[in-house]
């Protein structure tokens, strides 16, 4: 079932950028187009990918993708390094993403600046390339453990830079969605957003709250949020796409609108069972949303439920993902299940 959203809201999936890291996986550049065209056909219009320097094949991915889906935003993820960014810029992508650590511990060890530091050498990098009217937006990686004043600092900069959109990424799982909200609405209120500027929330899954505090991060009024499919990325990974499309499908009142784009949510088994062949990873049957058992009933207070009413024990009506209810036979079946598999002609 596809219905037309609004436009306030952007979803931008990584999984072609953060899946690429994550440990043991096996994504390639050659994945790249495949995922791509069928992140297309689900409605998604932004995308993520490696820097090139990782693999010069990324490049290739890149304009694949570009001639075959002109009107999807392909973003190249950068370091905020003189190599990353040329890379990027040789390719010209939709936008390029520049990742900035913001961290105490991390401006130490990486930039080995003082954080007062911070905000001009984010201008500094900015103004060394030119830019030639090519989109780029700022990542400030472990914001969560970043200070607030100079937080905003860095948004102010980003913003006055002409960056359209400022990264909030939660790197090692700090928040939750409580402090979510806190954290992001006081940004807001020192940072604007405006109708060419706008917050990005990017949630890790350390401790599992990577999709209620992306959903958080929506609440409080952040306009994109970044997501990977089957929750692919670093460690414990990232909020997963097929979870966060099939929750705003669910709950279009919160937030009040997003992306525009007919999102069509049966392709999303099929497309996440793909994305774990790509990178060798198993899909667990208790998967949310996607996993092989989500729709399965057994236990006979279960099945009898289903048989009355098939939105007794359903998070949303499988059909919109493409899928049905399966009714299993087992010895936890009651008088009631017994009745309906032998009228079924199921053994038993």
């Amino acid at each position: 079932m596809a219905r037309n959203l609004s436009r306030h809201i952007y979803i931008i999936d990584s999984t072609l950028r953060e899946g690429v890291q994550a440990a043991g996986s096996c994504l390639r550049p050659e994945h790249a187009l495949p995922v791509a065209r069928a992140l297309y056909r689900l409605g998604l219009r932004h995308v993520e990918l490696a820097n090139p320097l990782w693999n010069p094949d990324w490049a290739g991915a890149l304009a694949s993708i570009a001639a075959q889906m002109p009107d999807m935003e392909l973003i190249c993820w950068c370091r905020a390094k003189a190599k990353d960014i040329e890379a990027a810029l040789d390719i010209g992508p939709g936008c390029i993403h520049l990742s900035f650590p913001v961290s105490p511990a991390m401006i130490e060890a990486k930039l080995h600046l003082p954080e007062t530091g911070l905000p001009a050498f984010i201008r500094s990098v900015i103004e060394e390339f030119s830019w030639k009217g090519q989109r780029f937006s700022i990542g400030a990686e472990d914001a969560s453990r970043a200070d607030p004043g100079l937080l905003a600092e860095v948004a102010a900069v980003a913003k006055q830079m002409g960056a359209v959109r400022l990264r909030y990424a939660d790197t090692v799982s700090q928040l939750n969605p409580a402090s979510t909200q806190a954290r992001l609405k006081e940004l807001m209120l020192r940072v604007p957003q405006t109708e060419v500027f706008h917050y990005e929330f990017h949630a890790h899954n350390d401790f599992g709250l990577g999709l209620a505090n992306a959903i958080a991060a929506l609440e409080a009024g952040v306009r994109a949020v970044s997501s990977t499919l089957c929750g692919l990325g670093e460690r414990a990974g990232n909020a997963a796409t097929e979870q966060l499309l099939a929750y705003l499908e669910l709950h279009p009142q919160s937030p009040e609108g997003w992306q525009g784009g007919d999102i069509d949510l049966s392709g999303l088994p099929e497309l996440c069972a793909q994305v774990a062949e790509f990178s060798g990873k198993l899909l667990a049957s208790q998967a949310p949303i996607v996993g092989a058992d989500v729709f399965t009933h057994e236990s006979g207070l279960h099945v009898d439920g289903i048989i009355k009413n098939s939105q007794l024990y359903d998070a949303m009506a499988p059909e919109r993902l493409g899928r049905s209810n399966q009714l299993r036979p087992s010895a936890k079946a009651g008088a009631a299940a017994r009745r309906y598999f032998a009228a079924s002609s199921f053994p038993v």
